[in-house]
């Protein structure tokens, strides 16, 4: 985990002093106004939270100021979302019988399916550093990011009422889990000159220094008290709506 630690650590100091370093040759005079993101990202688990889930998806919704420097600041929520829990416990639990099925309370196999659930907030900071001399608006987009992961279990039983899948119990095999999460951005930000054709595409990592908020895993018969390192690494593409607070009155040479 530490040697994981320092590669973040040194890939998100890189991203920073590229966008300082910018900084020095940015163009002024530039539109400003705020720039609503609509995101979608398909994402990879990895470290410790690739031995609880797969492949997830997430979709975002958020708000940036844009200066007339190309710098962004502000902050967005994600809902995550997964079909596949790999939880290996959690399999081997007492809430499979011998044949591997939930009974249910009218003694036949019940209908219980088990998913991925969290959210992240985040507050961002990034710069544009343009790539064509006719857009400048439009480019290479870092972005870095500080905020809250959460994740959990979730529990669909379809309206089968199993009496250990209720309430506390339930609560005992979520493994609800959350904490401090950072992330990095690389992208392509198109911001159109007429304002018609607004987007983004590109990687996004994120990394939670999380724990398990739960006071006990009934199925594992223990405490999970210890630390956890919660990666994810995926493709993210988003459209933009623009609200400028000038008209756009220039022209680009």
């Amino acid at each position: 985990m530490k040697v994981q630690a320092k590669y973040i650590f040194l890939f998100s100091l890189s991203i920073f002093l590229s966008c300082i370093c910018n900084q020095l040759f940015a163009q002024k005079d530039l539109r400003q106004g705020y720039l609503f993101p609509f995101s979608y990202k398909v994402q990879i688990p990895l470290a410790d939270l690739a031995d609880r889930f797969g492949q997830n998806n997430s979709v975002a919704g958020g708000l940036l100021y844009k200066t007339n420097t190309n710098w962004l600041i502000g902050g967005e929520a994600s809902f995550i979302f997964g079909s596949r829990v790999k939880d290996g416990a959690l399999q081997k639990s007492y809430i499979f019988n011998s044949t591997g099925n939930i009974t249910g309370a009218d003694g036949f196999p019940a209908d219980i399916f088990f998913f991925q659930r969290g959210f992240e907030v985040t507050a961002k900071v990034g710069k544009i550093i343009p790539m064509l001399k006719n857009n400048p608006e439009s480019g290479l987009l870092l972005q870095l990011g500080l905020g809250i992961l959460q994740h959990k279990i979730h529990v669909d039983q379809r309206n089968n009422a199993v009496a250990f899948l209720q309430g506390d119990y339930l609560k005992g095999i979520d493994r609800l889990t959350n904490g401090l999460a950072v992330t990095q951005y690389i992208g392509y930000m198109h911001l159109s000159r007429k304002g018609f054709l607004n987007f983004n595409i590109g990687i996004e990592a994120i990394e939670g220094f999380t724990k398990n908020r739960r006071a006990y895993n009934y199925d594992e018969i223990r405490a999970e008290t210890e630390g956890r390192l919660d990666m994810y690494i995926g493709l993210r593409f988003g459209i933009i709506l623009p609200v400028y607070s000038q008209k756009d009155d220039y022209f680009y040479n």
